[in-house]
């Protein structure tokens, strides 16, 4: 059931390095806005993944996914665009979230909405206890969630 390794996620911050990305587990983080200054930095670190979890018309004129994509690829980074107005949650959503990245990072306007989506994709491959666990560890404690974390993990094994 297990087969996404967990570990407790921490909150990373580099020095020079002023974004700030959350650990859910060994291979899938989550941040607030990524700026397109970032990304070199994303590719240093290891990233092979952006997901971008936030809608158009919230972002800024030098925010925008176009933009963030553009900057990505030009970096060797896959950029998937997956916006997520919060209160629109749907399969196609959740299964948009699971990429096969190595290191992946989702970014939304404060990563919670990204955490949660993540929530949900791996619903039924961990735990419902430890999908709690790495989300509060993170810094988005919902334990509001688990009914319909584990209900979703049992329809869709």
């Amino acid at each position: 059931m297990d087969s996404i390794k967990t570990e407790p996620a921490k909150i990373f911050r580099n020095i020079g390095f002023f974004m700030e990305y959350r650990k859910l587990t060994t291979s899938f983080f989550v941040s607030s806005q990524i700026k397109i200054t970032d990304i070199k930095v994303l590719k240093s670190l290891g990233f092979t993944d952006i997901i971008c979890n936030r809608p158009p018309n919230e972002s800024s004129t030098d925010e925008k996914p176009d933009l963030i994509s553009k900057a990505a690829n030009q970096n060797g980074i896959n950029f998937h665009n997956n916006p997520f107005p919060g209160n629109q949650l749907s399969t196609e959503s959740i299964s948009r979230q699971k990429v096969d990245g190595t290191k992946t990072i989702a970014y939304c306007t404060s990563g919670a909405r990204s955490a949660i989506l993540w929530a949900f994709s791996v619903a039924g491959d961990i735990t419902t206890e430890n999908i709690l666990q790495c989300l509060s560890d993170a810094g988005f404690p919902m334990p509001h969630l688990a009914d319909q974390i584990e209900a979703f993990g049992q329809i869709n094994t």
